[in-house]
């Protein structure tokens, strides 16, 4: 199950995520042009399943899977790749 924060207002990202997680969701779709991935990230690392504060661990997430996209103009070889770094950078993944 899974869930998209591309169209939402980025005050409300952090609460949706939370909640989708704790509903079981384990996919959380969305795109570079959506300017939140860097939310995306600090929501996620902020989770926590057991409801007592101080963050969640991997396996509370195990598996988790993010989607995102390359913006159009940034299409070609060598701007596809600086995308996908950079998004991999805001998302706090490798």
């Amino acid at each position: 199950v899974g869930f998209g924060i591309g169209n939402l207002p980025h005050e409300s990202i952090p609460q949706v995520v939370d909640d989708q997680l704790r509903a079981g969701a384990r996919l959380i779709d969305t795109a570079y042009a959506s300017n939140n991935e860097h939310i995306l990230a600090d929501a996620i690392s902020k989770f926590d399943a057991s409801g007592e504060g101080g963050g969640g661990t991997d396996e509370e997430l195990e598996p988790l899977h993010v989607v995102t996209k390359v913006w159009y103009t940034h299409l070609g070889y060598k701007r596809t790749r600086l995308s996908i770094q950079e998004s991999l950078n805001n998302l706090q993944v490798t």
